[in-house]
């Protein structure tokens, strides 16, 4: 029976593999497609700002010309968000989302420009919140300079729409980073407001505007401000729904501990919800050091280990101290596929609870394809026919993919094997973190998490600084005089 739960499982592991290769293709080819109709809906929307379409014969030249500078302005985000490897590239309805605050920003402007309307109240402050929300600090920067190059030409060219929409929008989206929660975001369209309005201002002096038609251009301004961040205040809920958009208000609210998930996780596996919030303090560290999101890490901490809820006393921090361990009653191979598959129930449990992709993606990858060596020794050493496949011990994967997917399979792989140090000095814990960085770059687990030597580096002193605070041992208390019935005793920070 145990051998063909085995071989079934082996053979849905590969035909996974072939799965996932092919929708990777489609992704691809997807991505190539919606990145090909965000250009030419684009180019439209200039052309047609720009009055360019009717007489269209007679504005060959400069249509070529505005689509060769649209090509451009687009050429700059697209090399910048690969160069940095933005998750957008390879998300196809990331990019359509891309598309659709372009598009939508520039249908706006086109029709502002066309009224009465200040050309100063064009959304720069809700493009720049949007934009921030699934595009992380310079990657929104950049896509909100782009977008104001491509309102500069609908507007005829006009250098004060485009500085207008830079500093209003670029405010705002670097402001999105300090948030930390939905409200939040009134304070940054409210921030980003006053400082476009200010800007407009100093414009105008230079200008030599007329005293009253300066205050109502700061005005709109400002108000154009704080209408955007009411309106991202509802239009960023949908966002989150309709994309899968993860925002660091939904990661606030998500690192509650009263959320239901972890509740339930403390309760039926204390010893797995402690070993997560330690796993989380050790990710959260190291994220930071090495300029990935440390928030994203933290929240991914929280709920990779959600699938122990399932069998919580097959799992060492769960066991009973007074009793034996479950696994001494099965087989190794049997406990190792109870190992495993923690992994996917914990998949099914982030999916029935919708938690984001991005944890899903960490709690899938959070063991890669790392070999539960404890059982599959055991196994070899009652495997007298030498029929036993090392692979069949392993987790599924797929191996990380992210710098804070990785960030969490080693500060995991850390934690649980600081429980296990008697006398933990600084010695004894910087010899234990260096031979198991260098056991997972070995086994070639980081090969897909784009993490350099020098970042690993600086994620190896980080985990050994928390863990060294962490096991700070107190001095000796002097030693109590003689007939009182006490020794003296070295105690650990905790006792």
């Amino acid at each position: 029976m145990i051998y063909i739960v085995r071989k079934s499982y082996v053979l849905l592991k590969k035909r996974f593999r072939t799965v996932k290769k092919k929708l990777e293709r489609m992704h691809r080819f997807n991505s190539w497609m919606i990145g090909i109709l965000f250009y030419l809906g684009t180019l439209l929307l200039v052309l047609r700002g720009m009055n360019l379409l009717v007489p269209l014969e007679e504005n060959g030249l400069k249509i070529i010309g505005t689509a060769i500078s649209v090509f451009i302005f687009l050429l700059i985000a697209f090399f910048y968000l690969y160069r940095f490897k933005s998750p957008l590239l390879k998300s196809p309805s990331k990019i359509f989302l891309l598309a659709l605050v372009v598009w939508g920003t520039l249908l706006t402007g086109y029709g502002i420009f066309s009224s009465r309307i200040s050309d100063y109240s064009v959304p720069a402050v809700l493009a720049g919140i949007v934009l921030a929300s699934f595009l992380q600090g310079q990657g929104a920067l950049i896509c909100v300079v782009v977008l104001g190059g491509l309102l500069g030409l609908i507007a005829n060219f006009r250098i004060d729409i485009v500085l207008s929409f830079v500093v209003a929008g670029g405010v705002a989206s670097l402001g999105v980073s300090f948030t930390h929660k939905r409200t939040d975001l009134l304070k940054v369209g409210i921030l980003a407001g006053v400082i476009g309005a200010v800007f407009i201002a100093s414009w105008g002096w230079l200008q030599e505007w007329a005293p009253e038609f300066l205050l109502i251009q700061s005005l709109w301004m400002m108000g154009s401000g704080v209408i955007s961040a009411f309106l991202a205040l509802g239009i960023l809920p949908i966002l989150e729904n309709l994309f899968g958009m993860l925002t660091d208000a939904k990661l606030f609210e998500l690192s509650h501990l009263t959320n239901p998930l972890l509740i339930n996780l403390r309760e039926k596996a204390p010893g797995t919800y402690q070993s997560s919030l330690m796993v989380a303090n050790l990710a959260e560290a190291a994220a930071e050091k090495i300029h990935a999101n440390p928030l994203l890490v933290r929240v991914g901490a929280y709920y990779h280990d959600i699938g122990k809820i399932k069998n919580p006393s097959y799992f060492v921090e769960n066991d009973n101290i007074n009793g034996k361990s479950k696994h001494e009653r099965i087989n190794p191979p049997l406990s190792s596929l109870i190992l495993i598959s923690h992994v996917k129930e914990g998949l099914q449990l982030a999916q029935k609870y919708r938690l984001p992709r991005e944890i899903q993606e960490m709690i899938k990858q959070h063991h890669g394809t790392t070999l539960t060596s404890f059982f599959y020794q055991k196994a070899r050493e009652k495997d007298h026919h030498n029929t036993l496949k090392e692979e069949d011990f392993r987790y599924p994967g797929p191996k990380p993919e992210s710098k804070e997917a990785a960030v969490l399979m080693l500060a995991d792989t850390v934690e649980a094997a600081s429980r296990t140090l008697e006398n933990p000095s600084p010695a004894r814990i910087r010899a234990l973190v260096e031979k198991l960085l260098r056991d997972k770059f070995m086994d070639r687990q980081l090969d897909e998490s784009q993490l350099t030597f020098k970042e690993l580096l600086a994620i190896e002193e980080s985990f050994i600084q928390t863990l060294t605070g962490t096991f700070h041992t107190r001095i000796e208390y002097p030693a109590p005089e003689k007939g009182n019935g006490h020794k003296p005793k070295r105690k650990r920070k905790g006792d």
